[in-house]
């Protein structure tokens, strides 16, 4: 009778075991989607008050603010200057990267070596972005913009995540 009891106590114990692996196993799978989702915002204001962060990332991120501010402006010509320096953004990343700007198809044959893609999209924002520069009474509507300054960010991002 002892050892049926011994027995039924090892099982019992062998099953907790497993079980509670299991419960951590889901404990940390919340955890993280929950770390990710909420509290991300704060982890990252608290990185940046206590210093974690690189003071270049911040400048990075006051200058896309800034980008979007120009397109909250209701004139065009506001509009115009945030796709300049969305490109301006894009064209400092690429030459830190070791890309020569001035020959925009070769750099993005380059990137296309490297896997990226969608580059006629690119290519399409950085023709509006030559059109701006060179005609003053090129017509820009702000749906455009805030398209050409999506795609200018995301590549950007794409950037970042590739390189760094």
């Amino acid at each position: 009778m002892e050892e049926v009891l011994i027995e039924i106590f090892l099982v019992a114990k062998f099953v907790s075991l497993i079980l509670s692996f299991f419960f951590l196993l889901g404990i940390i799978y919340y955890w993280r989607k929950i770390k990710t989702s909420v509290f991300s915002y704060w982890h990252h204001k608290w990185s940046e008050i206590f210093g974690l962060i690189p003071l270049q990332s911040l400048q990075v991120n006051k200058d896309w603010a800034a980008i979007e501010n120009y397109l909250k402006e209701p004139y065009p010509s506001s509009w115009k200057i945030a796709v300049l320096e969305a490109g301006a953004l894009v064209e400092k990343l690429l030459i830190k990267l070791g890309f020569k700007v001035n020959d925009w198809a070769n750099v993005l044959k380059a990137l296309e070596n490297m896997g990226l893609r969608n580059l006629s999209i690119l290519n399409e924002a950085h023709e509006v972005q030559t059109k701006i520069l060179l005609d003053p009474n090129y017509n820009l509507n702000i749906k455009e913009a805030e398209r050409i300054v999506a795609i200018y960010k995301k590549f950007w991002h794409d950037l970042i995540t590739l390189f760094f």
